[in-house]
């Protein structure tokens, strides 16, 4: 879920990225690291320097996120967490690192420490001086592994209320989109109320059926000319009775298929199923037959204008025939995603294809 060329890039001269794809691997690394520090089945971890497989507590210091974890915040917040907390370690957890002049005279100053002690052991010093010395260099030493432990753990401390935070900026960025779709859907039951009030339900025509839908859904599905003018001429309409299954297939077009096609993408091959599956046996088809598509009148036939772009619309949903009467619905998306559209170039009778016009003649 995260990107690990991106990570890489963004690391470079920091950070190591391993990606670990292969279900084999995991099985191997079952072996060789303890089940507190393992990374897999979907984890991203950060594997600090020093790190000690034997410690019992060794584990907290090296962060990882669960794929579910990846959803709720974000790809895009979860490598930003990564990238900042590895560029604030970068300096006190690399140990001989020179990143300043400072460092450089540190290093000089041990140096020279330990020149003084050497020395002073070969000019025959007094044993007591260099005790001090050597005791006064480890007590400088212990105070600066304590330092940097001191500010390892203030790190890892700022880490997590970074999480924290960034977590409680999605939530509300969570909340307000759930309340604007709350005040939509609000709206859409004021229109469905207000229509039930001054048309009635059912409806006694295709025509009546599209406006009502394209009234509910404006922001989700367009019904361009040709297809209401197919739907005001159908002889489906003669089918009063089945009008009411008509708002329903309609209804499920900004809905059902809505969700299919701009929301639910984790499996677009299965689309078909899903859709009569959550319709409750809708019949849609994506396609049409190989020789339709090679008639030059019927492949025009599936293709509208809208917004100045040309828009396939070969991919239909089906219901009929009843007493030798069908309804059509085809439809199509624009290339521009943005506005998540779906377009209705005709809600109506049955198109012609390549076989239905050879028997016509």
């Amino acid at each position: 879920m995260l990107d690990p060329v991106e990570l890489a890039r963004l690391l470079s001269g920091i950070a190591v990225v391993i990606d670990a794809p292969a279900r084999e691997l995991n099985d191997e690394l079952e072996w060789l690291i303890p089940e507190a520090y393992r990374c897999t089945h979907g984890m991203a971890r950060v594997y600090l320097p020093e790190i000690r497989l034997g410690h019992p507590t060794d584990f907290r210091r090296h962060r990882f996120f669960l794929d579910r974890d990846v959803t709720a915040l974000g790809h895009e917040v979860v490598r930003d967490l990564i990238v900042e907390a590895l560029a604030r370690r970068f300096v006190t957890s690399a140990q001989h690192s020179i990143g300043s002049i400072s460092d450089i005279e540190q290093l000089e100053h041990r140096e020279e420490i330990k020149r003084v002690i050497e020395q002073a052991r070969q000019d025959g010093q007094d044993n007591a001086f260099i005790e001090y010395c050597t005791g006064e260099v480890k007590r400088l030493e212990n105070e600066a592994e304590t330092l940097k432990f001191n500010i390892e753990t203030a790190t890892e401390r700022a880490d997590q209320l970074e999480t924290t935070v960034r977590t409680e900026e999605f939530l509300r960025r969570e909340a307000d989109r759930r309340a604007e779709a709350a005040e939509v859907n609000a709206m859409r039951l004021e229109k469905v109320a207000d229509m039930i009030a001054e048309y009635g339900l059912p409806v006694t025509s295709l025509s009546e059926a599209v406006a009502a839908i394209e009234g509910l859904f404006p922001d989700k599905v367009v019904f361009t000319v040709d297809a209401k003018r197919t739907a005001e001429s159908a002889e489906f309409n003669s089918l009063r009775r089945e009008m009411p299954q008509a708002v329903r297939l309609l209804w499920h077009i900004a809905t059902t298929l809505h969700d299919l096609l701009y929301r639910d993408t984790d499996e677009p091959g299965r689309i078909v199923d899903r859709f009569k599956q959550r319709s409750g046996g809708f019949e849609m088809t994506m396609t049409e037959g190989s020789m339709t598509n090679r008639d030059a009148k019927a492949a025009s036939a599936r293709r509208v204008q809208f917004n100045g772009e040309s828009i396939d619309i070969s991919a239909h949903l089906k219901y009929g025939p009843i007493q030798n009467k069908w309804l059509r619905v085809h439809f199509g998306r624009p290339s521009d995603s943005s506005n998540q559209l779906i377009v209705v170039g005709h809600c109506g009778d049955h198109l012609d294809t390549a076989g239905t016009r050879r028997r016509g003649h």
